[in-house]
Parts: C-alpha cells; sequence; structure tokens
C-alpha cells in the first residue's frame, strides 16, 4: 500500500508491486484451467472500461507529477523530477490503448539531448535487453540449443571443462570451479546456471577507495581485475573475460535455485555469435529492429542522441557508459513506442513460430516467493483472484534510468514503463502497479462483455431435425457456464451430467481456416474450445489435496474416441459465431439469430 498527500489518497489506492492476493483462487465451485478464460479481447483503446481506466490515471498521474515527495512503500518519491512514459498497448492494435508522458521540470533547458517526452523518446533498457538477448538467440537458432552444454559453443570453456576433469585434486570439486560442462544454454538463459551476479563490473577492488582502512586484506596485483564495463575502467574483451571467469568460484551447482546474473548473457552470446558465425550486433540489427521496423532501437550509444532523454550529463546518467560485450545483459537503449512494439511482436509470434512462443513464456523455476517464478529470462508475477494469471515481466535499471515491460499472454496485451532521473526504480515500479491495479480487471473485463456478446446465446438443430440444443449463459463468473443441454430430447445436466454442479467452457487457443473463397481469401472459422466440468470441492486440508485440479480431472467421458468436453464454435467470413459443435455428439447447433444478448459487466469474473 501507498501514502499520499490527501489530495491525491482520497482517490486512489494502490496494490505493492507483489500483487496482493484478494481472493481465493476458487470462487465457490469454479476452478478454471490455467491460462486464457475469454478470447482476446480486441479493440481496446475504443472500449469504454478502458478509456475510463485511462482518464483517472491520467488524473492521478498529473497531480502526482506536480512535485514534491511522496511517501510510498518505496521510500519518499518525487515524481516531479523524474521524466516517465508509460503505454498500454494490445497485440490486436497498432496504436497505443493508453499513453501518458511527463517531462521533468530540468528536460525543459536540458543541454544534451531532448527537451520533449513523448513516444519516441529513447531510454536505456538495462535488463530489459536481457530478454531481448533471449529473444535473439530464439529466433536465430531456436531452444533445440538450451538443453546443450554451454561447453560446445565456447572453447575456452570446454578446455576449462576438460583441465578440471584430468587434474584429479579439481574432478568432482564445485566449490572452487564452475562445473563448465553442466551449465547449459537454458540455463544461461534463466538464471539457473548457478553464476554469480557480476565478475569485475562490481569488484570493490576497481573502485578508488581505502579498502584496507575499512578492515579488508590487501591485494596482490594479480587479483585486481584491470579492465570492467564501468565509468572508471576499461572494457573487458572476450579474452580478459573468460579468463576471469573460468576462475570465478561458483555460486550453487546448476540448477540448484536462480541466480540473477548478468555475466550469464555475456557467454550466451558469445554462444549465437559461434552458433551463426555472426557478431551479436548485426544479428540484433538484422533479427529484431528491421524486421520490426524499430527507429528508435539501437544496441549501442545512437549517433543522434536528439530523441534520448538524459538527466544531469551523458557521464553521471551512465547514458554513454559502454558495456562493452556485457552489452547483451543491459546495453539496449529504445523508446515506448518500440519497446512496445516489441511487446506486440512476442505476443502475436510475429518473430518466432507459436509453439515456440508458447514454450517461452513459460516458467523454468520458482523462487523463494510464491508469487514470483523465473522464466527465459522472464520474472513471472502471479495474481490470485477470481482466477489465476500469469504476468510476464522484465525489469531493467542502469544508472538512472529504469524499465518495466510487462505481458499478459491471457489477454495478449501489455505496457510499458519508461524513467529517467532520480528515484527511477521505485518510481517504475509505482507506475507498474497502478497500471496493473486499473488496467488488468479492466481488460478482463473487457474481454468477458465481449466475449458474452460472440459467444451467449441458443445454439439448436435445425428446424425439423433433432431436438437438440445447448444454451450458453453468463452467471458472473469465469467462462462460458452450460446453462441447458438438451440431446435427442434428454436433458443431459439432469441425466448424463448430474453429478457436475456446473459445465463451462474455456478457450483453447485452437483455431481452424476456411478453405479458399471465390475471391481467394481464408478466414478463421473454427475455434476450440473445452469445457471443465465442476464438482462440489472436497475439503480437505492435506498438504496433498488439489483444491482446483480440472487439470488433473480434464477428460473423464469419452464417446466414440471424442471426449465429452469438446466443442467447436464456427465463425462466418466476418468473424460473428454462427454454430457450435459438441463433437462427441456429432451434431451442428445454429445459433438463434433473434436471440439478443444483454450487455454483460461480470465483475465477478475478473476480479484481483
Amino acid at each position: 500500500m501507498y501514502f499520499y498527500p490527501a489530495n491525491v489518497a482520497s482517490i486512489v489506492f494502490f496494490t505493492s508491486f507483489s500483487f496482493t492476493i484478494y481472493a481465493g483462487v476458487q470462487q465457490g465451485n469454479v476452478c478454471p484451467l490455467l491460462g486464457p478464460i475469454y478470447p482476446a479481447p480486441q479493440n481496446l483503446s475504443t472500449e469504454v472500461l478502458i478509456q475510463s481506466a485511462g482518464t483517472e490515471l491520467s488524473t492521478i498521474l498529473q497531480q502526482m507529477s506536480a512535485g514534491g515527495n511522496i511517501s510510498t512503500a518505496y521510500g519518499p518519491v518525487d515524481f516531479g523530477a523524474t521524466s516517465f512514459s508509460i503505454n498500454l498497448f494490445s497485440a490486436q492494435e497498432d496504436d497505443s490503448s493508453f499513453q501518458y508522458h511527463h517531462a521533468a521540470p530540468a528536460i525543459a533547458t536540458a543541454v544534451n539531448g531532448t527537451r520533449t517526452i513523448d513516444i519516441d523518446t529513447v531510454y536505456r533498457l538495462g535488463s530489459v535487453t536481457k530478454m531481448l538477448t533471449v529473444w535473439l538467440f530464439l529466433i536465430k537458432a531456436g531452444d533445440v540449443y538450451f538443453n546443450q552444454p554451454i561447453t560446445q559453443y565456447v572453447p575456452e570453456l570446454l578446455a576449462a571443462a576438460e583441465l578440471e576433469n584430468t587434474n584429479a585434486t579439481e574432478t568432482g570439486n564445485n566449490v572452487d570451479f564452475v562445473r563448465w560442462s553442466d551449465v547449459t544454454i537454458g540455463e544461461l538463459a534463466s538464471h539457473m546456471a548457478g553464476l554469480d551476479k557480476e565478475l569485475t563490473f562490481a569488484d570493490l577492488s576497481d573502485q578508488p577507495e581505502p579498502w584496507t582502512a575499512l578492515g579488508l586484506p590487501p591485494l596482490s596485483p594479480a587479483d585486481i581485475p584491470n579492465c570492467s564495463a564501468t565509468l572508471s575502467g576499461s572494457l573487458c574483451g572476450r579474452e580478459a573475460f573468460l579468463n576471469y571467469l573460468v576462475k570465478q568460484h561458483p555460486a550453487f551447482p546448476t540448477s540448484t535455485t536462480p541466480i540473477y546474473s548478468n555475466i550469464a548473457f555475456q557467454v550466451l552470446a558469445y554462444a549465437l555469435e559461434n552458433i551463426t558465425s555472426l557478431t551479436f550486433e548485426s544479428m540484433f540489427n538484422d533479427g529484431i529492429v528491421q524486421p520490426l521496423n524499430l527507429t528508435h532501437t539501437t544496441y549501442t550509444q545512437p549517433q543522434n542522441g536528439s530523441y534520448s532523454v538524459i538527466p544531469s550529463n551523458p557521464t553521471a546518467s551512465w547514458y554513454n557508459v559502454n558495456f562493452g560485450d556485457e552489452g547483451p545483459a543491459g546495453g539496449v537503449y529504445s523508446s515506448t513506442r518500440d519497446l512496445s512494439q516489441m511487446g506486440r511482436a512476442i505476443l502475436n509470434s510475429a518473430l518466432l513460430s507459436p509453439a515456440q512462443t508458447r514454450r517461452w513464456l513459460k516458467p523454468v523455476a520458482h523462487t523463494a516467493t510464491t508469487t514470483t517464478s523465473v522464466g527465459a529470462p522472464w520474472e513471472i508475477q502471479r495474481i490470485t483472484g477470481t482466477h489465476v494469471t500469469d504476468l510476464y515481466t522484465k525489469p531493467g535499471d542502469v544508472g538512472l534510468y529504469a524499465t518495466q515491460l510487462v505481458l499478459s499472454p491471457d489477454y495478449v496485451f501489455g505496457f510499458t514503463v519508461m524513467a529517467a532521473g532520480p528515484n527511477t526504480i521505485p518510481i517504475a515500479q509505482l507506475l507498474s502497479d497502478m497500471l496493473v491495479e486499473r488496467f488488468l480487471p479492466a481488460v478482463a473485463q473487457t474481454a468477458a462483455q465481449q466475449a458474452g456478446r460472440a459467444f451467449l446465446g441458443t445454439y439448436s438443430a435445425a428446424p425439423g431435425g433433432i431436438n437438440s440444443s445447448i444454451s450458453l449463459v453468463d452467471d458472473g463468473l469465469p467462462g462460458l457456464r452450460v446453462g441447458r443441454w438438451v440431446s435427442n430430447g434428454t436433458d443431459l445436466l439432469a441425466g448424463l451430467f448430474a453429478a457436475y454442479t456446473g459445465i463451462r467452457l474455456y478457450p483453447t487457443g485452437g483455431t481452424a481456416q476456411s478453405p479458399p473463397t471465390s475471391a481467394g481469401r481464408t478466414f478463421t472459422d473454427r475455434v476450440a474450445y473445452r469445457a471443465v466440468y465442476e464438482s462440489v470441492p472436497v475439503v480437505d486440508n492435506s498438504t496433498f489435496a488439489d483444491q482446483c485440479n480440472g487439470w488433473e480431472d480434464f477428460v473423464e467421458e469419452l464417446y466414440g474416441g471424442v471426449s465429452a468436453n469438446e466443442f467447436v464454435f464456427r465463425l462466418d467470413a466476418g468473424g460473428t459465431v454462427v454454430a457450435l459443435e459438441p463433437r462427441a455428439l456429432r451434431v451442428m447447433l445454429v445459433k438463434s439469430g433473434d436471440e439478443t444478448v444483454g450487455e454483460v459487466v461480470r465483475k465477478g469474473c475478473c476480479a484481483w
């Protein structure tokens, strides 16, 4: 929770970025599968709920940006002194669903960089670059390499591994030596390689301080790094970096626990260069920048800094700090427009196959908190309310810059937060909280409303045929509820499925295209849904009792090899739902054309 001056506190309440849990996972007997509970909402920017959330947030941000410290859970924050850009985007639209930009007063007279803040203003991304590095690896090589040992692709590490394996005093020693033959490319991509965070970058001996006077022992010259990507040091080239790396002690054996590592991504980039025989920067440009037409994204400092926001001066802000070979961990520069376009491309599988994207947007390991997991290299925040949804995030900070990219695969939208100035980390976190608090429920409720208008109603067999029909109704809870189901004159809810308290349909993401029309056009004419058959939950406090086990009991009844929970909606060329197939019954049910489905708010479906 955050605390504000009275004029702000009266209109706003925020959760912390740990995403407070508002309600239980299971609401009544409703226990959806993990994943989307409705199709992705369309045309977010024109929807009333989204516009209302944007208007409310803009009013609050205007008050908060007026200047002066505001007390927050992250400490006192002066919004007025920090420039920032916010952008909410849908993968279904090219334009922003909501954006807000604030220019700190000092920007108006800035000697370096831009004097205005807008969607094309360039910021440093910091560790958001790590996500781009993994994305680029998947684009250029694919995850087929993820279980391969890094020693196959970085020869210097192979030599170190061979030395360890032939030295009797080192064999099996994972206290003093990283077992490089055990480290895989996938572990490097997901902070699971057991490596420390930094190599020479954060070495205290590289800083001009009287460390011995502060109690640290004197070091021999051989123990003091002579290169580092800092303001005071010269850059470490590949040879120097790897020479230091093979001497570094492991933090943990591989795949023990997530340990955030910058150096892992430098090694990952070396591997990709070996696989492709191309430089990382050239691959970044032709693999991501050019295909997406990113006009304000560069791997190194932009040659033209006129679009860049540079608080203080280029050196003090770290705007002009060159990371050298550690660039794949945090060196990229980009704008709100470009980073949002990258988010859309990920959600739309524009540069990867859909199957590859689905594998990428999954957790690799848990952390010590129940709400956060780690991917490659996603930091996944689990939101628990009327149903569970996961946000795939990647924050980054460097110098006076902080950035946050957040993606929702379930609702196919995301947002970016970019900040430059003092207090950037707490401001980026706080702004992210505010966006999640307002827009996640608004987007989810919009998806529910659109699904209600598209799918709810009665579907019946053709007149003069068998007496079969299904009615899909709204009860304010997740999914499409089966309110009535008659097959060949028999009430299935009272008979065959009487043991269940409810049946709800959820989208699977499966689609099929029509045969070409006379004009040669194809369109999506079938979308797949699966039903979850609900039972009265068993109250059991056992550690091993799964209170939400729809995934486990997913298919219990088959008829002629077809599951009783398999449903397919038919669409016409305009995208209108026209029919429903309960596939086990081998029948096509046509949607009633004269039935009006009222506006559905369904707030109970989507509360966090």
